[in-house]
């Protein structure tokens, strides 16, 4: 669940710096974003220790995906709605992300995410990330995400994220999430 969590905190801060551009000194109107939909891949690799012998490393790699939907935008973050299956359970669960606007244009701007430890102890993890949108007329039509650089540490894991994506119709979107 650590790694799911710490995905889809990557996965917003690269929604919120996709429209990356240096210089821009204030927010943009992200309001184009509000409801939109992305699908989200991350691709984990790292290491797994034993926790019978911590001296012991395991290469270990995993691909999640995620759907986030674009909730709110105001002072300077937008707010995502993360929502990953839980395969054991049979269930989708849904996170709050924060996406902090770094800089850049509404169509192009980067942005990072902090995952805050809930427990004394967790290291927080960090991702940041570039968004970058197509209109056609007034409606944005196409849009990537990309990590520009993200890590996650567990219990037992630590390694990289590598976080892409695409903004969806919501037509594509699993009905149990729409």
């Amino acid at each position: 669940m650590k790694i799911v969590k710490a995905c889809l905190v990557v996965l917003v801060v690269g929604f919120v710096m996709g429209s990356f551009s240096l210089g821009t000194g204030h927010a943009q109107d992200m309001s184009i974003w509000i409801g939109k939909w992305f699908k989200v891949t991350s691709q984990l690799t790292g290491y797994t220790i034993d926790p019978e012998d911590p001296s012991r490393m395991t290469k270990s790699s995993s691909t999640e995906t995620t759907y986030m939907k674009v909730r709110s935008w105001a002072d300077k973050i937008l707010l995502l709605d993360a929502y990953d299956y839980d395969e054991e359970e049979g269930i989708w669960l849904v996170d709050e992300v924060p996406v902090h606007y770094f800089g850049g244009t509404n169509l192009n701007f980067a942005c990072y995410i902090i995952d805050t430890p809930q427990e004394p102890g967790e290291v927080p993890d960090g991702m940041t990330l570039q968004i970058v949108g197509k209109m056609k007329g007034e409606e944005l039509k196409s849009a990537t995400l990309t990590s520009l650089g993200a890590y996650y540490v567990d219990e037992d894991e630590i390694g990289a994220v590598k976080v892409t994506g695409k903004l969806i119709p919501e037509s594509q979107v699993p009905p149990e999430i729409r």
